[in-house]
């Protein structure tokens, strides 16, 4: 604690190669960016105690990064196929199977902020594991997707970018149902924005008022919810 990683590794690199692959640390410590060594990262954060106190946060920085440019990638590769729910599955299944290999799990699964773009906006939004992380990426694809057709538009959004709705898309019936319910009965109760405005209430109050019955139908309507506030 109060020590730089350099300033410990010159002075007690003999020592900490008992533990730690010497070789791997010298590479970590001269790369420009964490991306470019994220094997020997993951490796040195899960092989031992020590490894983990000195590259832990770079794991959790790294992997993050790397399975969100994974997930997107993934999606838009794909994203011409009919969207299913065989094909929601599969897209989950290679991303957790990513996550499995960056060794991510342990880094990610707390409770944490990710960054993403909803609709030309850029968000953030609290997951609490990997999986949830990649179904809300997933989400997020067919809603943008889907927008207008089979995903009801919302009025802020109609002079938001348009560039990933696919008029031309196809999706199997009912994929977008409960994505398209919540933004509904968001819409439904537009009506009570002016007189809660008389009480005082701000239009955030009525949001986080309203999120537990909206999220009950869409878990992933916090998306919608970053954007709104």
């Amino acid at each position: 604690d109060g020590v730089t990683l350099h300033d410990y590794w010159r002075d007690y690199a003999d020592l900490a190669s008992v533990v730690v692959d010497r070789a791997k640390v010298m590479r970590v410590l001269a790369a420009k960016d964490w991306p470019s060594v994220a094997q020997d990262v993951a490796d040195l954060s899960s092989g031992s105690m020590l490894g983990a106190r000195m590259f832990g946060f770079a794991h959790s920085l790294v992997c993050a990064g790397l399975l969100a440019k994974f997930t997107d990638d993934l999606l838009y590769d794909h994203g011409e196929e009919k969207i299913t729910e065989a094909w929601k599955v599969k897209m989950l299944e290679q991303g957790l199977a990513e996550a499995q290999r960056l060794k991510a799990q342990e880094a990610l699964e707390t409770k944490r902020m990710i960054e993403m773009t909803f609709m030309g906006v850029p968000i953030e939004v609290a997951c609490d594991s990997v999986h949830e992380e990649i179904a809300l990426r997933i989400a997020k694809f067919i809603k943008v997707k889907f927008l207008g057709n089979g995903v009801t538009m919302l009025p802020h959004e109609e002079d938001l970018p348009k560039d990933d709705v696919d008029a031309e898309a196809d999706c199997e019936a009912g994929i977008c149902k409960s994505f398209d319910a919540a933004r509904k009965m968001w819409l439904e109760n537009q009506d009570e924005l002016p007189e809660a405005d008389r009480c005082g209430e701000t239009y955030v109050d009525i949001v986080v008022k309203r999120m537990p019955a909206i999220r009950s139908l869409d878990s992933s309507f916090l998306l919608e919810g970053a954007v709104i506030k």
